[in-house]
Parts: C-alpha cells; sequence; structure tokens
C-alpha cells in the first residue's frame, strides 16, 4: 500500500532580531544535530551574560565618586589598570609583571575591589618567603617546583621590603589580625634577611637611600610583630631601626597635595597610553591613594575610621561598595554637612547611617548620577528615602 507524500510546514514569525539559527532537517540525526547546535549557543550565551555580570560587578566594587571629572576618570582608568596588572598561574596569583616590587601598589587597589585577589597575591609571596628563607628574588616563580632565581643582596632588599610594606598597608586598610597570623612566620624570615644584611653587606648598607629602604621595611615588620602580640621580635626590629639612627618611618599614603594629583601619578588625558597615566602601575597607585588615602578610610581596633584629605572646596564626594573583612561592604558619602555610611564608622565629621546609599543613573548614555539614601526603617513608605544629585563644576 502507497501512501500519499506528507507534508510537514513550518510557519515562523519573526519579530525583532533571531540570535539563534533556524534548522529544517529530515531525519531524527539531523534533529539531534539542530538541538546539540541549540544547547551550545544557549551555554555560549549564558556564560557570556555571566561573565558580562561579573565584570559589571567587579566595576562596581570601591567605585569613586567626586566633583573632578577628570580625577574620576583618572581614578576608573587606574582600577582598570590594576584589574589588567594581575594574573593567574598554577603558582598563585602574580603582578603580571611578576616583579615582587609591583606588590604593594597591587595589593592596595585591588583591596578596594576584590579581597580575595589582594590576599591572594600576598599569600604567594609568603610561601615564596618559606620557600627560600626569607631571602625573596626579583620575580615571582612561573611553574610549580621551579627553583627561585638566587637573590643577591640587593634584591633581597628590595624584595623583602615590598613585601613587607605591602603587608602593613593590607593591616592598615582592613584590619584582620585573624588572617595576618598565618602570614606570621613568613614575616619573621623577611625581617630577619634585612637585619643579616647589616653583616653580609655593609657596603650596600653605606648608601644612605638604601639604609633608609632597610629601615622602613623593618619599622613595617615591627608594627606587624607588635599587632600580632609577638613583643620580642618587634622590639627586636625596631632596635635595628633605632640604632641605625632612623625613625620609625613606617608606609602611609601620600594624602597631600591632592590639588596637584595630575602631576604626582603622572597622569594626562593625551599621554598616548590606554589608561592615560604615565605607566599602567601608575594608575593603580592613583586608584589605591584616592580610596585609602582621599577618603582617609582605615580599620583600627576593628573599627572602621575615615577621616578624608580631599581639597576643602570638593563639595561633596562619594565611595560605593567597597568590600571589608568578613563579606561586608561599606558606602559612603559626605554631601557637604553630614557623611552618611551604611554602618557606624569612627570620624571627626558628624555622622549618619543609612541602610543603603546607591548611585543611579550612571550609564554611558544617560548619565545624570543620583545618589539615593534610604533609611533604617521597617516601613516601605518612599519618604524614608532621600535624594543627593552630585554637581559637577567646570574647575573644582
Amino acid at each position: 500500500m502507497i501512501r500519499a507524500p506528507r507534508r510537514l510546514v513550518y510557519h515562523v514569525l519573526v519579530n525583532g532580531i533571531v540570535e539563534v539559527p533556524l534548522l529544517l532537517t529530515f531525519s531524527d540525526v539531523g534533529e539531534q544535530v539542530a538541538w546539540n547546535g541549540f544547547l551550545s549557543l544557549r551555554d555560549v550565551e549564558q556564560i557570556f551574560d555571566a561573565s558580562s555580570e561579573a565584570w559589571s560587578r567587579l566595576l562596581r566594587l570601591g567605585r569613586l565618586g567626586t566633583p573632578d571629572a577628570a580625577f574620576n576618570r583618572a581614578t576608573n582608568a587606574g582600577k582598570l589598570a590594576a584589574i589588567r596588572s594581575v594574573q593567574r598561574l598554577r603558582t598563585g596569583w602574580t603582578p603580571s609583571s611578576l616583579a615582587f616590587a609591583d606588590l604593594p601598589k597591587l595589593v592596595a587597589a585591588w583591596g578596594a575591589i576584590d579581597l580575595a585577589v589582594a590576599r591572594n597575591l600576598l599569600a604567594h609571596a609568603g610561601r615564596v618567603a618559606e620557600k627560600t628563607g626569607g631571602a625573596l628574588p626579583a620575580s615571582f616563580p612561573v611553574f610549580p617546583g621551579q627553583a627561585p632565581h638566587p637573590a643577591d643582596a640587593g634584591v633581597r632588599m628590595h624584595a623583602g621590603g615590598a613585601y613587607l610594606e605591602a603587608l602593613y598597608g593590607h593591616l592598615h586598610h582592613q584590619g584582620d589580625l585573624d588572617w595576618l597570623a598565618d602570614q606570621a612566620p613568613s614575616i619573621r624570615l623577611c625581617a630577619d634577611a634585612l637585619v643579616r644584611l647589616r653583616w653580609e653587606a655593609p657596603e650596600l648598607l653605606a648608601n644612605p637611600g638604601i639604609q633608609q629602604e632597610v629601615m622602613a621595611g623593618l619599622a613595617h615588620a615591627a608594627v606587624l610583630a607588635e599587632a600580632l602580640g609577638d613583643a620580642v621580635n618587634a622590639e627586636r626590629w625596631m632596635s635595628e631601626v633605632r640604632a641605625a639612627g632612623a625613625g620609625a618611618a613606617v608606609w602611609l599614603e601620600a594624602t597631600n597635595s591632592w590639588s596637584d594629583w595630575r602631576r604626582r601619578f603622572g597622569w594626562s588625558p593625551q599621554a598616548g597610553t590606554v589608561h592615560g597615566a604615565g605607566t599602567e602601575f601608575h594608575g593603580a597607585e592613583l586608584a589605591a591613594s584616592a580610596v585609602w588615602g582621599g577618603c582617609g578610610l582605615s580599620v583600627r581596633a576593628g573599627e572602621v575610621w575615615i577621616e578624608p584629605t580631599w581639597p576643602a572646596q570638593w563639595s561633596w564626594w562619594a565611595l560605593f561598595s567597597l568590600p571589608l573583612v568578613g563579606g561586608r561592604h561599606i558606602s559612603i558619602l559626605w554631601d557637604g554637612n553630614t557623611l552618611h555610611a551604611t554602618f557606624p564608622v569612627r570620624s571627626s565629621l558628624p555622622v549618619e547611617v543609612q541602610k543603603r546609599i546607591q548611585i543611579h543613573h550612571t550609564d554611558e548614555f544617560d548619565f545624570d548620577p543620583l545618589i539615593e539614601l534610604t533609611s533604617d526603617s521597617d516601613s516601605v513608605d518612599t519618604s524614608t528615602k532621600r535624594r543627593f544629585r552630585p554637581a559637577f563644576p567646570a574647575t573644582v
């Protein structure tokens, strides 16, 4: 018996852009191939959406706003430079340059973006310190099991000092002693390696500039040891500083003279570089100094302190979703009269605690920023919300 041929007709109504192709098949195998193609396209789209959302979320963390539009552009470019300047190797996270000397700037910058990356950079450096007995090489190892390059006295001095400076800055910013305790062995090894330079390389310490750098590293180590309750090593390392006739000049952000920030950080819109700063690390240093130095944010004895150093003529500034220890995020707004924060902080300025501080309308094609403050209340009445419209004068 011959049956009449049958026809299968597809009616497709398209309204807009077709994101996947339409495949017409005449067999079960062809149908399976088509479904496999649809599923792979869907997976690619989901991965792209997840990646885009992760990137957007990363850029929203530690976002700074001020009345100076050029400064905002420069700090955002510096933040992007810091993000581009790290890499994850099989041995751990490192600066893209692999240089220990770049550690302080990148740890400080990433501390305002993602604490996990900042700590991974320090933890990797600590593992190298333990493996080398504190005699850090100039660069991180690339492959697991790779023996670090032998470091001469000058290299040990620069690399060890950079590691201790990065640790000190991280403690000053975040105040997490529990995490710092895990780094105590590497701190001791690097500090003792600096002490040994006194008899291993006396000609090196005859240079006043190098001696000052070594003493600064020991001063950082002494502060770290004191914070961890290691009074013996703290006194031992500070006695070296006093014996050298150097003051305890520990590192702090350069917070003075923000009026000449272009010169200090090498910023020029016509610099010919993508990020607009003299080097990638100038940009990262600017981004870090703006958050920790300009906003004057630090953690002391578990309390968040804010003592801004911005120019007096700035009528407002804001910092959104800055990560802190314990998975917390803080947002801050200075409206010219009151310092608003999303949880209690210590400051010489009058402080008011808000439930949320959010910024809206900051898209590239819809830039009309509006900061919304929501008071801590169980009511959903919109009267609990206040709005602040930031101004951007032509010159500030």
